[in-house]
């Protein structure tokens, strides 16, 4: 029999597992909003979760939520120590930027990721992408894509290769 203390532990695992399924589960479904709500529940259980986070970030990013993309993709950033989830969280951050226009940021973010993972096939093309910037630029994050529009006084500026780590 169980204590009542590992009772609570395990009825705990098993909530959290059950949110992080599900919003697993929704996501790959496409359906960002119900994702989102069980991810959210998911932290609330356990914050240092990066899984979760990450797949949250994704998600309003999908949902053009761009305050809440940014603000899980920028936690990840900070206090990830792995070189792979900071290289995701920048990759976001920079498709972020691109969206709301700010093409030397994104720029930034996109060889910050390059930094942390000179390996990030998603933040070589987007840093490509931007340096190459006419009309509408399609960026990938994941498995997905984001579109932004490029300013007029953006296009053909900046015409530097992408630099370290870009082949």
């Amino acid at each position: 029999m169980l204590k009542s203390d590992q009772r609570e532990s395990v009825d705990w695992w098993l909530e959290l597992q059950q949110k992080l399924d599900r919003g697993r589960g929704y996501f790959k479904l496409r359906m960002y909003d119900d994702a989102a709500r069980h991810l959210e529940d998911a932290l609330r259980l356990c914050p240092e979760l990066h899984a979760a986070r990450l797949l949250l970030a994704a998600a309003r990013l999908r949902l053009s939520d761009w305050i809440g993309a940014r603000r899980h993709f920028q936690l990840i950033a900070v206090l990830a120590e792995n070189p792979k989830w900071q290289a995701a969280a920048y990759n976001g951050l920079g498709c972020v930027q691109a969206v709301q226009s700010q093409l030397e940021q994104a720029k930034s973010c996109f060889r910050r990721a390059l930094e942390a993972d000179p390996s990030c096939a998603d933040a070589m093309h987007n840093l490509q992408a931007c340096l190459d910037a006419r009309g509408r630029i399609r960026l990938r994050f994941g498995a997905g894509e984001v579109e932004a529009a490029v300013p007029r006084d953006a296009a053909g500026a900046g015409r530097e290769s992408a630099g370290k780590g870009a082949r």
